[in-house]
């Protein structure tokens, strides 16, 4: 018996130990209730990786293997990996590919073609990330658009990170759950109130891209001109762009840049801070807004994905909208409102225990991988 998890992301190696941005130990040890046989397929390179980022090595699994796609030119690129991964897919007993990836159109065809069963995880809308994203970003956008929705409609099993965004814009013919990959372990039950001299706003997000929009929070903060209000950036890249914006608006003593964190540092750091605002272009289902809920944050964060699924309604503004995010900020910062939101986060939050979750994933596996489904 045996998992295929199969996804583009980039797994960097160092001194034999894998790292990445996005995946955790505990985030990939979900899939140990499948398989302890567990290969994942994505994008490889040896690098001087920093120690910010995760350590997969240390997932819970007896056995897991990388085994890395070849990275070429999009002409090259499915003819070189259909190779790699043809007899994987034949061999493996449960396969998961995560949307949106290009390497999905090519693993989705050829489970289809060798009648295997397979799941697949939507994380995000590939349209959105793509537009927002540069010139050549709105080339890809529509093609892409339109594939993922195709692969999507015909899939078998399509589990879904957000309630309602992508279910509507990405609609499928097969079993369509819903099952957020963002897992709260303890949610400590403690409103917030503001008695800070500073008020302390965060964004967690990369600062390599535009989509992310903290552009947007710090061109509002310039009108605000409200010297008790810090905004604090966490993220990788080295935010040169947004640096040169600071500067721009003389906002070096209300904007502290902190770069990448590791994922015990962000909640340390998030448990300092006062509001987290999501200003992105677009999202999935944001595992910050989530994290910051859980400590009793009040969130505010624009209408894009799922962020609306997630923050009350009179937190959300409309995407770039500098006004907008002033009259936001300036609604969580009125201390009534700021002790309501906090209540609220909480209770969102709820949604997203740790237990609860893996007694939803327990249910869609058991449905989707039952040994006797196919024939």
């Amino acid at each position: 018996m045996s998992l295929l998890f199969i996804y583009d992301m980039t797994m960097y190696e160092k001194n034999n130990l894998f790292y990445n941005y996005m995946f955790s130990p505990s985030l990939l040890d979900k899939y140990k209730l499948l398989d302890n046989d567990f290969t994942i397929c994505c994008n490889y390179e040896k690098s001087d990786v920093s120690y910010k980022m995760n350590c997969i090595s240390g997932c819970d699994f007896d056995k897991v293997e990388l085994m890395p796609l070849k990275r070429k030119n999009m002409l090259k690129y499915f003819k070189v990996n259909k190779v790699i991964l043809e007899n994987r897919i034949k061999s493996a007993d449960k396969i998961i590919i995560r949307v949106p990836s290009f390497v999905s159109f090519l693993a989705i065809d050829l489970c289809n073609k060798y009648h295997k069963n397979y799941l697949v995880e939507h994380v995000g809308c590939p349209f959105d990330a793509y537009w927002n994203h540069s010139l050549i970003g709105k080339v890809i956008a529509i093609p892409f658009y339109f594939k993922t929705k195709s692969i999507i409609k015909k899939s078998q099993n399509v589990v879904y990170v957000t309630n309602e965004f992508l279910q509507k814009r990405y609609p499928t013919d097969g079993m369509a759950y819903s099952c957020s990959d963002v897992e709260i372990p303890k949610i400590k039950e403690k409103e917030r109130e503001l008695n800070n001299k500073k008020i302390k706003l965060c964004t967690i997000a990369s600062m390599e891209v535009k989509y992310k929009g903290q552009q947007y929070v710090i061109k509002a903060l310039a009108k605000m001109r409200n010297s008790h209000i810090e905004y604090h950036l966490i993220g990788q890249g080295d935010g040169k762009k947004l640096k040169g914006l600071i500067k721009k608006y003389s906002l070096n003593d209300n904007i502290k840049v902190i770069g990448a964190l590791s994922h015990d540092e962000v909640l340390a750091y998030l448990s300092k801070m006062d509001i987290y605002i999501q200003p992105s272009l677009q999202e999935g289902l944001p595992r910050t807004v989530v994290e910051a809920m859980s400590l009793g944050l009040p969130v505010t964060g624009s209408n894009v994905g799922g962020i609306p699924e997630l923050v009350s309604e009179k937190a959300i503004f409309k995407k770039k909208n500098i006004r907008q995010i002033i009259e936001k900020i300036n609604y969580l910062i009125d201390p009534f409102n700021y002790v309501r939101e906090s209540k609220r986060s909480l209770s969102v939050a709820k949604e997203y225990d740790q237990e609860k979750l893996k007694e939803r994933k327990d249910l869609i596996y058991k449905h989707v991988f039952q040994e006797d489904k196919r024939t």
